[in-house]
């Protein structure tokens, strides 16, 4: 069987496809993962405990461009700033989150599919 390439599997994560077959959706809406593919069968439930350490390591990230952000805009009103770093910074982390969990089950996916350990079961 051939091998899929890094970025193509990335880039079916990032579209919310599975990493796997490309065609079957990974959500089924903006928050809650499908348990498999409807196409192929791969597990996605089953990798979501292994996704925590790119959502951390992605908020930190996130986050850290609003404190640099901060470094170089200095408002009139710290009152209204706070506001709107507030709904800024929820709203980013809430409209990036599909895609960057997509990212993070596609990511353990190739990680998984280059190692030794036994695969996921994938139909069924």
């Amino acid at each position: 069987m051939k091998q899929k390439s890094l970025s193509l599997i990335l880039l079916r994560g990032l579209k919310g496809n599975c990493p796997n077959c490309g065609l079957g959706k990974i959500f089924k809406n903006w928050f809650v993962l499908n348990k498999r593919c409807s196409h192929c069968g791969c597990e996605f439930q089953s990798r979501e405990d292994d996704t925590y350490f790119f959502m951390y390591m992605s908020t930190g990230f996130l986050t850290g461009l609003f404190i640099v952000a901060m470094f170089f805009v200095f408002p009139q009103d710290f009152r209204f700033a706070k506001l709107v770093l507030l709904f800024a910074s929820v709203g980013m982390f809430l409209l990036t989150h599909p895609f960057r969990k997509g990212l993070a089950i596609a990511i353990d996916y190739f990680i998984e599919e280059k190692s030794d350990y036994p695969k996921r079961r994938q139909g069924g």
